[in-house]
């Protein structure tokens, strides 16, 4: 059986590991995109922000003569902005966006623009920079993603089962890192061990993201939240779970090494593939020496 899994594992990591590598180290870049953006280009104050006095004007300003009050009380609302939430794709923003109550006189602000180096990440790891032309149609860099991640979810599932130890003192050697040993072990490790260590984050990330490649796919998802939740929550949800913000910084920064992890996973794959074949390759020479 481990046979079988050993084999799915390496035929599938080979042609898709790249892509894996990519989807994984964009991921890992968008993970704390709202917090840099947000410390970079801070959003302007909106009108909700400023504040009225009791006659209805902004404090220490006055009203000129024959100017009408907006709304007959004596305060002025300003309509929230949806430019932000027009221009933003609609699977990356799960969260409606609730304006402040009329006649609250609490401050506002808008969501910070989004920086144009995290657009064209965005753009490669949703599409490999192949955007659709219109929201909902197929692109070869779409079909490209959601295909590696459906393999993703295959290359992970059987690579625990090929790491499963069979013996219970197999068990700390498998989950240990052998950094003072020299790069080569730690860079095996690196894919034995971290790689257990980051597959149920790199799972949960897999099987959220798929909700945006495939329409059958997201409707079998969400079938599952059918009468629990509305549709809205449940698109929240699974957006939640897909980046990591349900459990606030923690998650996030778990988020973050896993995706880091999964982008190093096909490169010490590789190495280890050729290492291997390297050493057939002088084994069988050796062999027709003799």
């Amino acid at each position: 059986m481990k046979t079988l899994f050993r084999r799915l594992h390496l035929w599938l990591s080979l042609p898709f590991g790249i892509v894996f590598s990519i989807i994984c180290l964009t991921g890992a870049l968008l993970v704390f995109e709202k917090e840099i953006t947000a410390a970079i280009a801070p959003a302007p104050a909106t009108a909700d922000a400023v504040r009225h006095d009791g006659a209805g004007r902004p404090d220490g300003a006055s009203r000129p003569n024959g100017a009408s009050r907006p709304d007959g009380a004596g305060h002025a609302h300003a309509r929230p902005s949806r430019q932000d939430a027009q221009t933003a794709p609609a699977a990356d923003r799960p969260a409606t966006a609730h304006a402040p109550q009329a006649g609250t006189a609490r401050a506002g602000h808008a969501r910070p623009p989004q920086l144009p180096f995290f657009r064209e990440v965005r753009k490669l790891h949703r599409w490999l920079l192949d955007a659709p032309a219109k929201k909902g149609e197929p692109s070869v860099g779409k079909w490209v993603v959601g295909i590696s991640t459906l393999m993703m979810v295959v290359v992970l599932i059987s690579g625990v089962v090929v790491w499963w130890p069979r013996h219970a003192g197999q068990w700390r050697r498998r989950l240990t890192l052998r950094w003072r040993q020299g790069w080569r072990p730690a860079f095996y490790d690196s894919h034995v061990a971290l790689g257990i260590y980051a597959t149920a984050f790199l799972l949960l990330m897999a099987l959220t993201g798929l909700t945006w490649s495939f329409g059958w796919y997201r409707q079998m998802a969400y079938g599952l939240f059918d009468g629990l939740m509305p549709a809205d929550e449940v698109r929240r949800l699974f957006y939640s779970l897909h980046t990591g913000q349900w459990g606030g910084l923690l998650t996030k920064t778990l988020y973050f090494l896993s995706a880091l992890i999964g982008a190093l996973l096909p490169w010490s794959g590789y190495w280890m593939w050729l290492k291997h074949r390297k050493r057939r390759a002088l084994r069988a020479q050796y062999i027709y020496k003799v």
